[in-house]
C-alpha cells in the first residue's frame, strides 16, 4: 500500500497530481480538519477551550490517473478564531468527495467551542471533533476538545477550576486515544501543548488538545496562555488572566488529508513500456 499524506497549508484551495499508478478499486482517504483557538479572556476572568475536528473517511474514490485533484487545508484556528474546513476533491466542502468539519473557537468567561460536526462532514465514516471546557469568571482557562478519529469521536476537554490559583482545565483526548496537554499547574503557569497524533490501524488517530491556562492569579501581572491544540486537529486550551492581565487562548491543530491506496501494476506496467 502507498500511502500519501497532504499537510501544506494554504488559505486558497490547492491542487494535487493522481498517481498514475491509482487504483479506484482500492483507495481509502481519510480527512481530519483544523482544531479552534482557545479563548482570550477579559481581565480576571479565563478563556474556554477551542473544539476538536471532525474526521471523515470514504473508500474506493475513482480518480483519473495523472488528472488533478482540488484539495483544502489550512493552519488551525488562532485565538478566538475557528478551525477551517478540510476537504478532497472540490471546491468547497459541500462540493468535494471527502471532508471535515472544523471545530469552534474557545471564547472569554463562556462555555466551550463546539467540536467539528460528523453531519456537516462528507464520507461514508464519520465522527465528532470534541468540546471545549468552559472557562467562567475567576475560573482557570479550559481545555481544548480533542480531533476525532476513525475510531471514536474527540474527547471533551476538561472546565476550568474555580477560585484563584487553581489548576487549567485538561485537554480532551483524542478519538484515537492520545492523551490531551495538562492544564497549568498554578498561577504563572501555561497549559501544555497537546499529544501528537499517530498511526492507527484503520485510520489516522486525532490528536489530543491542549491544555487549558492556569488559574486566575491574585498578584497582579500574571498573563497564562493556553496550551496548543496537538497535531492533527486537536483544539487550543483557553487563557486565564490575573486582576490586571490576560493569557491568550492557544492555537489549534492544523488538517491532514491521508491518501492510502493499491498500486494499480497493469497501469504501472503499461505506462513504464
Amino acid at each position: 500500500m502507498t500511502t500519501i499524506d497532504l499537510t501544506t497549508t494554504s488559505g486558497s484551495n490547492q491542487t494535487w497530481t493522481v498517481p498514475s499508478d491509482w487504483n479506484s478499486g482500492n483507495n481509502s482517504i481519510e480527512v481530519i480538519a483544523s482544531g479552534g483557538g482557545g479563548g482570550t479572556p477579559s481581565a480576571g476572568g479565563s478563556g474556554s477551550g477551542g473544539g476538536g475536528a471532525a474526521y471523515s473517511k470514504i473508500l474506493n474514490l475513482t480518480l483519473t490517473p495523472g488528472g488533478s485533484v482540488t484539495f483544502f487545508g489550512n493552519v488551525g484556528g488562532a485565538a478566538n478564531t475557528a478551525g477551517p474546513d478540510a476537504w478532497f476533491n472540490g471546491a468547497s466542502l459541500a462540493a468535494s468527495s471527502v471532508g471535515a468539519k472544523g471545530g469552534s473557537a474557545g471564547g472569554a468567561n463562556v462555555v466551550g467551542g463546539a467540536g467539528g460536526a460528523s453531519g456537516s462532514g462528507i464520507g461514508t465514516t464519520k465522527n465528532s471533533g470534541g468540546t471545549g471546557g468552559s472557562g467562567n469568571l475567576k475560573n482557570s482557562g479550559g481545555g481544548g476538545g480533542g480531533a476525532a478519529s476513525a475510531a471514536a469521536v474527540g474527547g471533551t476537554g476538561g472546565d476550568g477550576t474555580a477560585g484563584f490559583n487553581t489548576v487549567g482545565g485538561v485537554g480532551g483526548t483524542s478519538g484515537g486515544g492520545v492523551a490531551g496537554g495538562a492544564g497549568g499547574l498554578s498561577s504563572g503557569t501555561n497549559g501544555s501543548a497537546g499529544g501528537a497524533g499517530s498511526d492507527l490501524i484503520g485510520g489516522i488517530k486525532g490528536s489530543g488538545s491542549g491544555g487549558g491556562g492556569a488559574g486566575v492569579g491574585t498578584s497582579p501581572g500574571g498573563i497564562l496562555n493556553g496550551g496548543a491544540g496537538g497535531v492533527y486537529g486537536g483544539g487550543a486550551g483557553g487563557g486565564s488572566g490575573d486582576t490586571s492581565g490576560n493569557g491568550v487562548g492557544g492555537t489549534g491543530g492544523q488538517y491532514i488529508i491521508r491518501i492510502t491506496y493499491a498500486a494499480n501494476k497493469a497501469r504501472a506496467y503499461a505506462t513504464f513500456v
